[in-house]
């Protein structure tokens, strides 16, 4: 699910207000169900939000080198925990969420 189905999921558009591709934004589409242009403001508002927080959200997943040496040495469970990695990396990039790479990591 992306990150715009993800907030539209838990906080419904109100009526009369539609997601626009060319403006990439928010807007009024009909007058008579919107009820105040501040409701479009305020969901706006919640929008950036939402997507702020989807942007500063960064996972760090477990360095794999020594995983990579083992399964090119053969072994079959270091090769599955590999391609779960691998799965796990790819559900969380589909969410909009950042995957930092184990290079990109410093030790705190």
């Amino acid at each position: 699910m992306k990150i715009r189905a993800q907030f539209e999921k838990t906080f419904p558009v109100p009526a009369g207000i539609r997601w626009s591709d060319e403006l990439d934004s928010y807007c009024i589409y009909d007058r008579a169900l919107a009820r105040h242009h501040s409701e479009l403001i305020g969901y706006q508002s919640a929008w950036a939000g939402w997507h702020q927080s989807r942007a500063t959200l960064v996972i760090r997943l477990p360095d794999t080198t020594l995983l990579q040496e083992s399964a090119a040495n053969g072994n079959v469970q270091a090769a599955l925990r590999l391609e779960q990695q691998l799965r796990c990396r790819e559900a969380i990039e589909a969410m909009g969420v950042s995957v930092l790479e184990p290079s990109d990591c410093f030790e705190l």
